[in-house]
């Protein structure tokens, strides 16, 4: 399955090690990402860190950075248009962590996943102990200031 990273999603899961759960998680041997997100990660002080190509996803960069025309609705930020176009024209799954952007998305017939949902996601397919899955969630505050409702940390750690 190909996938879409969103900002938000990437940045969170980038900041406590977790893309290679990703690529476990879908058997992604490229992932794409909108210029527009690459550009907002630009921001941080880790994206010299980042496992990206440009234009086409390589062996050791496995994170293709291509462009993206973006849908016109302007309630949402530019990297969340092209996340979601660029998923919906490729028919990838989208990796997006803000809930309005998600919803926007899925009525424009694209299927998306959000963070609590992808580890959920990692749970029931038994790529994560309960040690691991508290050291994510552990991590997802320390670093990323990363907080899940009481009710999504309890069934995460069920």
């Amino acid at each position: 399955m190909q996938i879409v990273f969103d900002t938000g999603f990437f940045s969170s899961i980038f900041k406590i090690g977790g893309l290679d759960l990703v690529k476990s998680c879908f058997g992604a041997e490229e992932a794409l990402m909108p210029k527009a997100v690459y550009t907002e990660l630009l921001k941080f002080n880790f994206h010299k860190k980042l496992p990206i190509s440009f234009d086409k996803p390589g062996h050791s960069n496995w994170i293709g950075v291509v462009e993206a025309k973006p849908f016109a609705n302007e309630r949402f930020g530019l990297g969340e248009r092209e996340a979601i176009a660029m998923a919906k024209e490729k028919k990838a799954l989208l990796l997006i962590d803000d809930f309005a952007a998600s919803r926007f998305a899925q009525q424009n017939s694209v299927l998306t996943l959000s963070l609590a949902s992808f580890l959920m996601l990692c749970k029931e397919k038994k790529l994560l102990s309960k040690a691991e899955m508290r050291k994510l969630i552990s991590d997802l505050r320390q670093k990323d200031h990363y907080e899940f409702s009481a009710e999504v940390k309890k069934r995460l750690l069920m």
